[in-house]
This record gives C-alpha cells, structure tokens and sequence, in this order.
C-alpha cells in the first residue's frame, strides 16, 4: 500500500499536568509497584487547526503509576475533572475563521481519562526521585490514548473520539510536570499550499531579507565602520545613529508576536515559511500552559519588524523635507499628518498583498468592529495600520 494512502493524523491538544508529591503504596499482589500522585493543577488546550474548541483546567485529578516488575515500563492511569473556561475564536488552518458564539465559556465539566506506557530510564528516575541536576525528558519515550465524557451539548463530540499521543516530563524553575501532544486519528488529505503561492511566499522571504541587509548595511554597518561607505580612509569616527539604533530595536521586538500569543491565540503563521518555531515559552510570564508551537517565519518576521518600524520612520523623515517645501504654510503637525496617512496606505497595502498572496500569516483573532473582511482567512484588523502609521511617522 502506498504511504500517502495510510491514515494520517494532525494536533488535537496540548495537555499541561502538574503533580504533586506521591504516595508510594508498594508492592502488590501481581509483582508491580503502585503509586499515586494527585493532579493539582492542569490545562487541556486544543491546537489552532483543531475542530473542537477546547480550553480548559484541571479541577482535580490523579495519577495511578504501576510500574512493572522488570522496571523498565511504568502504566499510568490518569482521571481527572475539567472545566471549559473560555473559547471565543477558532482558526482552522488555511479555511475561513469561524467566529463562534460564547457558547463553551459556561463552565463545561468534562471526565477526562488518561492511560499510557512509560518507558523508565535514568532522566526519568533522576525526575521521580528529586534529582537537583534532572532535565525535562524528550517526546517518544511515553505514548498514551485519552477519552472525554460531558454532558456540554457543544463538547460531546469529544466523547465519540479516541486520541493516540506521545507524552513528555518537563522541569520548569525546579517543578514537574507532565505535557503532551496529543494526535486524533482521521483520515486527512495531505496538507500542501499551491506551488505560486509557495514561489511568492519564497520571494516574500527574499525580498525581506534583502530589505533587511540593506538597514543593516546603511544604518549600522556605515555608521559605525565610515570606511564601508566609499571603502576609503576617513578621519570620521564611528557613530551609533537613531536609525541603527531603531533597527536594533526592531529585531528585539521581534518576539513580540509570539508573546502576545501567550494567553490568546491572536497570529497565525504558515508553516511553510522558513521557521524554528517561537521561543514566546522562554520569555518572562508566559503561560506555560498555553500552547507555544507557532511557525513564526524566521526569513520575513525579523526583517517586517525592521521595515515597518526603523524604515518607515526614514521613509517619512524623507518625505517630509519635500512636503515643507511644497506646502510652506503647513505647520508640523500638518506635515506629520500627510505622512501618516501615506503611511497608512502603504502598509494597509503591504500586508493586504502579503496575507492574500502568500498567506504566510494572519490575524486568528481580532476586534470585530475594527475588522475589515470579518471571517475571513485575511481578516484585516484596521488598528494594524494605525499603529504601523504612528509608529513610522512619529518615530
């Protein structure tokens, strides 16, 4: 049988359970080892992608461990209560956003039921037994199945799945927890993008980098090395401008993105920009128990943060000395004003194209009455140009 007639699966959930202190019951009459470990915290969050809407924590729980005689494989049993806390957009990958009615954000309790095979090694152990120097373990070594049950007429479709997934234990700040990619099983066709498409994401890419280079090279580079700008000697000493110094602003802001994901699902990324992923997990106060698994581009987001803020802030210094001249009798604020509204052409322009053509990203989630295009895959919230705009013209 062909390989792309197998079926295939795509993320359901992501699952965050933290643990408390065991209860080593000991040995039983079958040979196994038995301990308890009460679940005290949790969230259950379903993947942007994922049919059903599901963002919910854990009320109580436990996990039953047994490990085998041998010791090298320890059966979990997880069963735990949830309870739905909020859902008030779902984006499905590359089909029209759906805007759902706040009809999951009642307090749904649902059962939810975990068993798995652990495979025990020493990075496990070192994690069981309070190791100072344990590391979180890798994904592959702990698979499980889980199951729902509710009586919510908006979640019972839960209730007629089974879910397959790999598990992992991770340390954070010396806690434990448990987490896991869970993967439903339906038969999916293959996920491709249109090959133009692809080609003009590509060129996307190439002209943001290219763009990019150029801030670099003119801004930062000539500044601080005066020799590069005719590759002659020169008296002139090394500067730092305003300029470099927005560049270098721009590609540390770069993450902001990602970090404002960490509570609402409000970007979206294609996968197929060049990517390694968002580290918005590693930033101050992210929610470790939202999911963090975005494809923000790594060729285009760090060159849209430089061009939209360092470059349209040197782009409208440019235009406002031929303005003054043009239009005398205009005060600053006047000229300041034709620049943002330029401003905000082009980058209503810019990023329309960009979201329409290449659909590298995307707006999951926004303020309906500032929307243009509502429900739609290029929904374009309106305040993106006013901030673009303001950044650029005022910076």
């Amino acid at each position: 049988m062909a390989t792309d007639q197998f079926p295939s699966l795509e993320p359901a959930f992501t699952v965050r359970l933290y643990p408390g202190k065991d209860y080593n019951i000991g040995g039983i009459l079958n040979g196994e080892m038995l301990s308890a470990f009460p679940v005290t915290s949790g969230k259950v969050t379903s993947e942007p992608g994922f049919e059903i809407p599901l963002d919910a924590e854990v009320v109580m729980g436990s996990d039953m461990a047994r490990t085998a005689p041998t010791q090298t494989h320890t059966h979990i049993d997880v069963s735990a209560i949830l309870r739905q806390v909020s859902m008030e957009i779902f984006q499905a990958r590359f089909v029209p956003l759906i805007c759902l009615p706040d009809r999951n954000n009642d307090g749904a309790l649902l059962s939810y039921k975990y068993t798995g095979l652990v495979e025990v090694d020493e990075a496990l152990v070192a994690i069981l037994t309070g190791d100072p120097k344990a590391k979180s373990t890798s994904f592959g070594k702990a698979l499980s199945h889980v199951t729902f049950e509710t009586g919510s007429e908006s979640l019972k479709e839960l209730g007629m799945s089974l879910f397959v997934g790999s598990a992992r234990f991770v340390i954070e700040d010396g806690v434990f927890s448990i987490e896991t990619k869970f993967r439903p099983a339906p038969v999916l066709e293959p996920d491709e993008i249109e090959t133009w498409r692809l080609v003009c994401l590509r060129i996307f890419e190439a002209l943001s980098v290219g763009v990019l280079l150029v801030h670099i090279w003119f801004c930062i580079l000539v500044p601080a090395f005066p020799y590069l700008k005719q590759f002659k000697t020169t008296d002139k000493g090394p500067e730092f401008t305003l300029d470099g110094r927005h560049i270098i602003g721009g590609l540390v802001a770069l993450c902001a993105d990602g970090f404002l994901n960490c509570y609402q699902y409000i970007f979206m990324w294609n996968s197929y920009s060049i990517n390694i992923g968002v580290w918005a997990k590693f930033l101050p106060f992210h929610n470790h128990a939202s999911s963090s698994r975005y494809a923000e581009s790594l060729l285009w987001g760090p060159p849209m943060y430089v061009y939209f803020c360092a470059g349209f802030g040197i782009v409208g210094s440019k235009m406002a000395m031929p303005l003054r001249v043009r239009f005398p009798q205009l005060s600053n604020a006047g000229i300041l004003m034709i620049v943002w509204c330029i401003e905000f052409v082009l980058d209503f322009i810019i990023e329309n194209l960009a979201i329409r053509i290449t659909h590298g990203y995307g707006f999951a989630k926004t303020y309906r009455p500032l929307t243009l295009f509502p429900e739609k895959i290029y929904q374009f919230p309106i305040y993106e140009s006013i901030f673009i705009a303001s950044l650029g013209s005022w910076a």
